[in-house]
């Protein structure tokens, strides 16, 4: 995952994209991990066990998780990967710059408009990558 999440945060400068990293390894491997594979976004550490405050609040269950927020700082899709994963950052960054409708939040209420548009979305442009989070340029992050 992380080259291609490098990849992204490049590609993306630009776009309103960020990612956001939690890891749950130990303290020293987190770091050694970090430095290592290049990771150049946010990146904070819960506690070194899976069980930590931030996956707890969460309700993470796997590992890697992902969570899609869309413009408004809404979780959107959850657990997407592969094209349906790249079809729906696509369609968020569509709806950000007003080229889509954005749903209601009352309307992402019904658990079961998530899945449909993460299908719906896969169909229709199958063209970015992996996300931890969206809301910001993928420059405004550090280490």
């Amino acid at each position: 995952m992380i080259p291609h999440e490098k990849a992204l945060v490049k590609r993306l400068v630009d776009e309103p994209f960020a990612i956001f990293g939690i890891n749950t390894d130990p303290a020293d491997v987190y770091r050694e991990k970090r430095t290592s594979f290049g990771v150049n976004w946010p990146s904070i550490h819960d506690g070194g066990v899976t069980k930590g405050p931030i996956v707890r609040r969460w309700g993470v269950t796997g590992f890697p998780s992902i969570y899609l927020l869309d413009h408004l700082g809404r979780i959107r899709f959850k657990g997407l990967a592969d094209k349906d994963l790249d079809a729906a950052i696509e369609q968020l960054l569509a709806e950000e710059r007003g080229d889509l409708p954005s749903p209601a939040t009352n309307d992402l209420l019904d658990a079961s408009l998530v899945p449909a548009q993460a299908g719906a979305a896969a169909r229709t442009n199958p063209k970015v990558g992996r996300l931890k989070a969206l809301g910001g340029k993928a420059s405004d992050g550090g280490l």
